[in-house]
C-alpha cells in the first residue's frame, strides 16, 4: 500500500492509515509525527538531511540529539545546524559565537555571507562588504574561476536553462543581496519560524499551506542574467518555469506553473523532486 510520508514535527492523525511517520519515534504521538529529544540516539546518514530523527531545535551530534546553540553562545562550526534557525556560527573574530542571519553591517568581520547585510564578504579583509560587480555580468563561464570580481571573490557560474549546445553552458549569475529579494524574505521567516532545518521548501509550504509565497519565491528567483532565455514554451512543462502576465490594470499575477502544480501534488502525495533546477557548474 502506498502511503504519503511525513517527517518528524509534521501534523499527522493516528487513525489515518494512508500517512507513515518517518525518522525519530516514528510515532504520531499528540498531532504530531514525534522526533528525539536530548541525548537520544539518532542517525546523521539519511539523505535529505543528517538532523531528520531530531524534534524542532534539536541536531544530530555524534550520534545524539542535542539543543541547538542560541544567539550569542560559543560555537566551532562542526555542524551546519548547531545554531538555533536563523543563525549561524560565526568563527571570525576573537570569540567564535552563534550569530543572527543577515544581522551584520559593513566592515563586520565575517566567516559566513549569509551573516552579513550585504550577503557577500571581501576576501581579502574577510569582512562584510558590498559586493562588486562583475566585469561580464551573464558572460560565458566554465566555471567559477571565470566569475571574478575586483576584490578577488567569483561569483556563481549557473547553467544555462536552455542551452542549445553551442558555447559555454554557464553564464555568471546576478548577486542580488538575500535582503533585497522581498518576497524570499518572508519565506525565511516564516520558515525559520514553522519548519524543521532539513525540510525542504515544497514540503514547508505543504505543511504551512503557504504554497503561495514560495510560488512567489519561485518567480522572484527567475530574475537572472541568463543569455538562453526566455524558455521556448514546448520546454516549459519540463523546467521550472513562472510566467508572471498582467493581471488587471496596475496587477500583476504569478501564473503558476509546472512548479505550483508540484507543490499541490506534494499536499496529497509524498514530496516531489522537482525537474530542471538549476545547478551550479563549480
Amino acid at each position: 500500500v502506498c502511503r504519503r510520508t511525513l517527517w518528524a514535527g509534521q501534523r499527522c492523525d493516528a487513525a489515518d492509515n494512508q500517512t507513515v511517520c518517518l525518522y525519530g519515534f516514528q510515532q504520531c504521538v499528540d498531532g504530531f509525527c514525534k522526533g528525539l529529544g536530548t541525548n537520544e540516539p539518532c542517525w546523521a546518514g539519511y539523505r535529505d538531511g543528517e538532523d531528520l530523527d531530531c524534534q524542532f531545535g534539536w541536531y544530530c551530534l555524534r550520534g545524539l540529539c542535542v539543543p541547538q546553540l542560541p544567539n550569542g553562545h560559543t560555537c566551532f562550526g562542526e555542524h551546519t545546524s548547531e545554531c538555533v534557525r536563523g543563525h549561524r556560527c560565526n568563527l571570525s573574530g576573537k570569540h567564535t559565537h552563534c550569530a543572527p542571519e543577515y544581522s551584520l553591517p559593513d566592515g563586520m568581520l565575517s566567516s559566513d555571507g549569509r551573516l552579513c547585510q550585504s550577503s557577500h564578504i571581501n576576501p581579502e579583509v574577510k569582512e562584510c562588504a558590498l559586493a562588486p560587480p562583475y566585469d561580464d555580468s551573464g558572460g560565458a563561464c566554465f566555471s567559477s574561476a571565470d566569475c571574478a570580481r575586483e576584490d578577488g571573490s567569483t561569483g556563481d557560474c549557473t547553467c544555462k536553462r536552455w542551452w542549445n549546445g553551442m558555447g559555454s553552458p554557464g553564464y555568471c549569475e546576478l548577486a542580488v543581496p538575500d535582503r533585497e529579494k522581498p518576497a524570499w524574505l518572508r519565506w525565511w521567516e516564516h520558515s525559520i519560524a514553522n519548519c524543521q532545518q532539513n525540510w525542504s521548501e515544497e514540503r514547508c509550504a505543504a505543511e504551512t499551506g503557504e504554497a503561495a509565497l514560495l510560488t512567489m519565491v519561485l518567480a522572484e528567483r527567475q530574475a537572472t542574467a541568463d543569455p538562453s532565455l526566455p524558455v521556448p514554451d514546448c520546454a516549459h512543462d519540463l523546467l521550472k518555469v513562472l510566467s508572471v502576465a498582467a493581471d488587471a490594470p496596475g496587477r500583476t499575477a504569478v501564473r503558476p506553473g509546472t512548479a505550483a502544480r508540484a507543490l499541490a501534488a506534494l499536499a496529497l502525495a509524498a514530496v516531489i523532486q522537482a525537474p530542471g533546477a538549476v545547478g551550479s557548474i563549480a
